[in-house]
This record gives C-alpha cells, sequence and structure tokens, in this order.
C-alpha cells in the first residue's frame, strides 16, 4: 500500500527544516505524497535535503511507520489535515497553512465567528479586567475566542470566555503533549474539554523561540479579527497583527494610558488606523454581528435600587483602581461604612476588587 497524504504531512511535521512553505512548492511541483517522498528533491536548500535522506534510512522508515501508528490509534489527540472535514477552513486560505494539526478538542464550525486576543504576559489588572471582560461578553454574543494560552492577556481571553461557557481554542507553540507555561494546566485541561488545544508541532516537541512567533499565523488565521489589549511599544502581540494584516484581517486595540509602557503598543496601533474598541460593541459591530441590547444580570435592578450612600461612593469611583482609604477621606465616612458599601456594590456587580485592598468600578 502506498504512502498516503496523510503519512507523508505527519513526516513532514516532524521535520525541523522543512516547514509549510516549503511543502507547499514540493506539493505542486511533484503532485502526490508517493512522488514527493521517494524524489531526490533536488529544490531542497543543502540543510533540508541532509535531513530528507536521513528521513529514507532503513532505522528511521521503522521509527516514522511506528511513531504513525501510535498517533493514529491515540485517544487523546489526532493528526487532522486540509482534506479532513473539519479542518479549519480559514487556515486552508492563509499564505503557509500548517502541514497538519494536532488536536487535542473539538475543533471550531467553520461557520463560527472568531476572534483572537493578545496582549502582554505582564499585564495590568486594568488589562486582566479588559480581557475577562471582552472575552466573556464576546463568548454571550457566540463569538469564539483564540489566544496562545500565554500567561497574562491569553490566559485571561481564554478564561473570559470559559467562565461565560463559551468557545475558545489555544494555540501551543511546542507538542500537544506539553502545557506551557505549567502554571496554565489547569487552563490548558478546560480548554481540551470547552474547545480544542492545536498545534502544528507534533507531541514531544519543546517550545523554542522561533515556534511562538510562527505559531501566531494560525492565531490570526482563525480568527476574523485580532484584538490586542496592553502591548509594549516591541511587543510580541505586533508580530500576530503583522500577519493579520497580511491575511486582510480586521485589527482593533484597547487603549491605555497615555504614557503608560503598555499602553504604547495599542496607542500605535490607534494611531496607525487600527479600531478603537471602547465596549464590546465595536467589536461586534465590526464583526457585523448585532449586540443584544441586554442589561448585565447583576445589574438589572439598575441604580435606582442603590441607598445615597452607595451612589455616592460609585460616584466617586472609575475603572481606575482606589484603596478605601481615599474614599473615607473623600466623602467623610467611616472605614467600617465604606467597606460594606463596597461589598454591597460588588456583590451587585457595580464595582470589583483590583488588588490587595483595591477596588474599581466595573
Amino acid at each position: 500500500m502506498g504512502m498516503t497524504d496523510r503519512e507523508l504531512r505527519y513526516r513532514i511535521s516532524l521535520m525541523h527544516s522543512v516547514g509549510p512553505v516549503t511543502f507547499r512548492k514540493l506539493k505542486d511541483f511533484y503532485g502526490n505524497a508517493a512522488r514527493i517522498w521517494n524524489s531526490e528533491s533536488p529544490a531542497l536548500t543543502a540543510s533540508q535535503l541532509t535531513e530528507w535522506r536521513l528521513f529514507h534510512t532503513a532505522v528511521k522508515e521503522k521509527e516514522l511507520k511506528e511513531g504513525y501508528t501510535r498517533l493514529m490509534n491515540t485517544a487523546s489527540y489526532r493528526f487532522v489535515i486540509p482534506e479532513d472535514p473539519d479542518y479549519p477552513a480559514p487556515l486552508k486560505n492563509i499564505s503557509d497553512p500548517p502541514v497538519g494539526l494536532y488536536v487535542k478538542g473539538i475543533l471550531p464550525a467553520s461557520s463560527k465567528p472568531a476572534a483572537a486576543i493578545v496582549g502582554s504576559r505582564a499585564c495590568s489588572e486594568y488589562g486582566k479586567h479588559q480581557a475577562l471582560r471582552i472575552a466573556g461578553d464576546l463568548a454571550d454574543a457566540g463569538v469564539g475566542i483564540v489566544s496562545g494560552l500565554a500567561a497574562g492577556i491569553d490566559s485571561f481571553g481564554h478564561r473570559g470566555a470559559l467562565d461565560r461557557n463559551g468557545y475558545t481554542v489555544a494555540v501551543l507553540g511546542n507538542g500537544i503533549d506539553r502545557c506551557y507555561p505549567v502554571t496554565n494546566l489547569n487552563l490548558y485541561e478546560r480548554i481540551a474539554e470547552k474547545g480544542a488545544v492545536i498545534s502544528e508541532y507534533p507531541p514531544g516537541t519543546p517550545g523554542k523561540p522561533m515556534y511562538f512567533p510562527r505559531r501566531n499565523r494560525i492565531i490570526s488565521g482563525l480568527a476574523d479579527l485580532v484584538i490586542v489589549i496592553e502591548a509594549k511599544k516591541r511587543s510580541g502581540s505586533l508580530i500576530t497583527v503583522e500577519r493579520a494584516l497580511e491575511q486582510g484581517k480586521d485589527v482593533m486595540a484597547v487603549p491605555g494610558r497615555i504614557g503608560d509602557l503598555l499602553s504604547e503598543g495599542c496607542l500605535s496601533l490607534i494611531r496607525q488606523g487600527a479600531g478603537i474598541v471602547t465596549c464590546t460593541e465595536d467589536i461586534l459591530f465590526a464583526m457585523g454581528i448585532q449586540a443584544e441590547k441586554q442589561k448585565d444580570r447583576h445589574k438589572s435592578s439598575g441604580k435606582a435600587d442603590l441607598s445615597a450612600e452607595e451612589l455616592a461612593v460609585l460616584q466617586h469611583m472609575s475603572t481606575d483602581p482606589v484603596h478605601p482609604d481615599r474614599l473615607c477621606e473623600q466623602l467623610d465616612m467611616a472605614p467600617g461604612s465604606i467597606y460594606m458599601i463596597l461589598f454591597r456594590l460588588e456583590n451587585a456587580g457595580f464595582v470589583r476588587s483590583a488588588g490587595p485592598g483595591l477596588y474599581a468600578r466595573t
């Protein structure tokens, strides 16, 4: 029995020097899997040809077949190729689609709208809050969230979707069987259960600096638009933006404080013409989705139900975190009263905890 396209793609995915662009050229030139594998591949570079020939040795052939058989029989993850019905259709249209995808979980339906949320690993409380809120609101509107499982904004984007029972995809820069960072293991498992964890790198592949920027094309490729929440001037998130623009995708940014290092990237994007996010409806409008005019469940009673003291405290607060002692000074109220009011406002959804001893309006 001859080699199938699936088996060839599996073998190519194991090669470090032969990537998606080279594979596409080989496919266009030779036509089918058998011809590619049996050729001497004169079009390859010297380093690529060395690895290619190494994969043709007798010992390697045995190892390859055994590895492929194990992969096909595993229940924890699978290998999908463009010919499979659940292979993400948007990825077929990018210039360098993955040779194949290792998947844990359920891939999104091609008809489901999706937005990528990316940003700083060392995000602020403001960035965390925005990522959770935006991802959650988008999930409520039926929009899937795509990100890279990195610490910071990526993680909170995934969490925001999951906390609202939404769908999310994590694109890894290492093998599908490895969670990086390891502190996100619980999040990794939640995503695999409710959405999908995917990688173009085979099981066992460690994360390398070159792999993470490369996977960003898949993040943007899966999304209808990219949202940047907090990014420094030379942030890795801007690589995702570059790939999104190459793919003809829209880019939006959440504004931050002028002079804040974590705001430089977003403000620069807005200056260059990126869409500005002032509320979730801005994103839904850009995606062509009609936002439902609904009040948050925790605010359904409205401000009319708040006491005069509660309204006074709320009016002295903003989205910037503040310590209760500061509110005591401004309102000339006892600390005990302020803390009780903040407790009630937090339960009602009007304020949130913004760090140890700090509160902010939602």
